[in-house]
């Protein structure tokens, strides 16, 4: 059987918004940190959906994109441009089933 990756915020280190009306980018702020981040309204929509719950890529994607199919080249840009890139910022984590 395939293991299954789900990623998370982790509840220790919640996130913080803040947006600016006519801006398009997003400061996210890391509580225990102290670590601002400019993310773009895209990446902020991906970490509040993470901060409620665990989810998968296919998840993510689905409650993002609710009319369309999760193909594997949008799975794909969703991993490598913001689920990777936000682990290694470490404002999320990945937990595998």
């Amino acid at each position: 059987m395939r293991a299954s990756t789900t990623w998370f915020v982790n509840p220790v280190n919640p996130l913080f918004f803040a947006a600016w009306p006519g801006e398009d980018a997003v400061v996210a702020y890391q509580s225990t940190s102290g670590d601002t981040h400019l993310i773009s309204a895209m990446g902020a929509a991906v970490l509040e959906l993470l901060q409620a719950a665990p989810l998968s890529a296919e998840a993510v994607f689905k409650d993002l994109f609710p009319d369309e199919e999760p193909v594997a080249e949008a799975l794909a840009t969703l991993r490598n441009n913001f689920l990777i890139h936000f682990e290694q910022l470490g404002l999320i984590e990945k937990s595998l089933s």
